[in-house]
């Protein structure tokens, strides 16, 4: 197993389960909530996002997507996953201290995330790893067309 940067090879399969995996959702639905526009350009934009693949035999078996707000030094956790037969071996772990790592070499303070609040064990991962858990909120969003 790897740990590398995300490449545009990754799009597809990022692409994939962003659109398709309930714990990674805003929201319910059979639309798409991410375009592959979207996922190409956090890839390509390195300066403001870091991609983080996880990778087993050339086969995606994880990736952690965050979003560096330069200004302030603070990055925003997009999402962390591991394909099913993968989780409870660690790799989430890994997964999180390769972005902490990263993120303390580039001179970042803090990074700030959500957790669906149905997604008992991503809030159970992030308690153990030392996250604080913030009060709840509704998170509202517009598509600007």
């Amino acid at each position: 197993m790897i740990i590398r940067k995300g490449k545009l090879s990754d799009i597809i399969n990022i692409h994939h389960v962003l659109n398709h995996t309930k714990e990674l959702r805003d929201y319910e639905g059979d639309d798409e909530e991410y375009p592959k526009s979207w996922v190409k350009g956090v890839i390509e934009n390195k300066s403001n996002n870091l991609v983080l693949v996880a990778e087993d035999n050339k086969k995606l078996i994880g990736f952690t997507i965050v979003h560096l707000l330069k200004g302030v030094l603070d990055a925003f956790a997009h999402s962390l996953y591991v394909v099913p037969s993968y989780r409870r071996k660690g790799l989430a772990s890994i997964l999180l201290q390769n972005r902490e790592s990263y993120l303390k070499n580039k001179g970042y303070k803090s990074v700030i995330g959500f957790v669906n609040v149905s997604n008992k064990n991503m809030q159970n991962f992030m308690s153990k790893h030392n996250y604080n858990k913030g009060n709840k909120f509704y998170v509202y969003w517009k598509v600007l067309s």
